[in-house]
């Protein structure tokens, strides 16, 4: 598994979330429209149909997009500790990867300097992937 992998699951939820209120906020105003009697009540009510079901398959999405995530986001912070020897350069790669804290905030987590941090996170990196290329390795061995 790539570390980058819950980052860009995150952005995808985002983005569908984003256009979720999007949705939502344009079912309200053509219900605004519809109480205030339009005089296009069929073509208003067609609309919020399609929108409504639009609205169901993006949070059925969502759900199943954020049951993904968790079951990632498990299976990554196994396998963080498993490939990293170090405790706090796997606590490290935990907070940024499955978290998705940004740098910074990871930061605040430890009493070592900004330097150090980044030292550790490049060691815990070059780890996580030594053994993922290991196996790759004895795969194409077979």
């Amino acid at each position: 598994m790539n570390l980058k992998t819950i980052r860009e699951l995150d952005s995808e939820i985002k983005s569908l979330e984003g256009k979720l209120k999007g949705l939502k906020n344009s079912v309200l105003t053509v219900s605004t429209s519809r109480i205030t009697g339009s005089p296009r009540a069929k073509a208003i009510d067609s609309r919020i149909e399609v929108m409504t079901q639009k609205i169901v398959d993006i949070e059925t999405e969502l759900a199943e997009l954020n049951q993904r995530r968790e079951e990632l986001a498990l299976q990554l912070s196994l396998e963080i500790y498993e490939r990293v020897k170090r405790v706090d350069v796997g606590r490290i790669l935990y907070l940024r990867y499955v978290e998705c804290l940004p740098f910074s905030d990871v930061l605040t987590q430890f009493d070592y300097t900004e330097q150090h941090i980044w030292r550790l996170h490049r060691e815990g990196v070059k780890q996580f992937n030594a053994v993922e290329e290991m196996a790759k390795k004895n795969d194409t061995a077979d």
